[in-house]
């Protein structure tokens, strides 16, 4: 959040900063910058005046997509990290459960257990697709 008050205490050669393209300054820093310099009675061309909103409108559109994309991230639980372990979906998990059986989706958690090194729970989740395999189909 920008205070209009510290913008309007900065001298105007550090207020012309902010008008600048390529500046690394909010879109609402921006704007506010642009308003205390005309209040200050700085004129601006037309050219000039079109080329402060396309900074302004190109800040907001790069903000929107990377919070856009950060949600998307997080919805589909992807990491940006490249190191990070590939493991199997839990929409692969469940659908092959759900289509193929228990012992289907037991598997494929099993190996994702294995690759996270927790061979504990890959044994019990492995030997729990096996003994349900009876229940699911005689019952």
């Amino acid at each position: 959040m920008v205070n209009r008050n510290v913008l309007r205490k900065l001298s105007t050669s550090e207020l012309e900063k902010y008008v600048k393209e390529g500046n690394r300054f909010t879109p609402e820093a921006v704007q506010m910058a642009f308003e205390v310099l005309e209040e200050r009675g700085r004129t601006f061309t037309d050219e000039e005046k079109i080329n402060i909103q396309n900074i302004i409108r190109n800040k907001k559109e790069a903000e929107e997509e990377k919070k856009n994309e950060e949600i998307e991230d997080w919805k589909d639980h992807i990491t940006t990290d490249s190191s990070a372990v590939r493991l199997y979906s839990r929409a692969l998990l469940l659908s092959s459960s759900m289509f193929l059986g228990t012992f289907y989706g037991a598997f494929l958690l099993s190996l994702n257990f294995i690759k996270l090194k927790k061979y504990a729970s890959a044994v019990f989740t492995f030997l729990f697709g096996i003994i349900y395999i009876p229940f699911q189909y005689f019952t």
